[in-house]
């Protein structure tokens, strides 16, 4: 089952870590290969929430439906997808180390059909790519969390930036 592991630190609480990874339909502006995404779920986050995510892969937007399998606040978010006959896994832990927090993003994929098993050999690229994605998701991820948590010098408050990652 091809997998890898990437992690970040970043200065800023768990909590406010989690909150920009669970809203969903801000990743357009956070990662900068995401396009958009559609919530499929009506109500609060929680395991069974469905989003549709449009995302730059080999230099093609592809859509793909994912849905929350673990939801701990703030420390886990796991996300699944069945794409071409293979499961695809992405959890993201959140642990304080203070005063910053270390995230940390698991990724598998597991075919699942006879088809998908017999091209696993094809799946070297793929991987390749998408651990790539990974590693600028939570680079990405680091900007902005950083960039929200920035005390302002004139009031002594947290500042609430909107960011954009390009």
């Amino acid at each position: 089952m091809p997998e890898f592991t990437g992690e970040v630190r970043i200065s800023a609480p768990a909590a406010r870590i989690f909150d920009l990874v669970t809203d969903f339909a801000r990743y357009p502006e956070i990662f900068r290969a995401i396009r958009g995404v559609d919530v499929l779920t009506n109500g609060p986050l929680d395991v069974g929430t469905r989003f549709r995510e449009t995302r730059v892969l080999f230099g093609r937007e592809a859509s793909e439906e994912m849905i929350v399998t673990r939801l701990i606040r703030p420390r886990e978010l796991a996300l699944e997808s069945l794409i071409h006959g293979v499961r695809y896994r992405s959890r993201l832990t959140f642990s304080a180390d203070d005063p910053e927090t270390v995230v940390t993003l698991a990724f598998e994929a597991a075919p699942k059909t006879p088809l998908a098993k017999t091209l696993g050999f094809l799946g070297g690229p793929m991987i390749a790519a998408t651990r790539r994605a990974g590693v600028e998701d939570l680079a990405a991820l680091k900007k902005a969390a950083e960039a929200s948590s920035r005390i302002d010098a004139r009031t002594g408050s947290a500042r609430r930036d909107r960011y954009i990652v390009v």
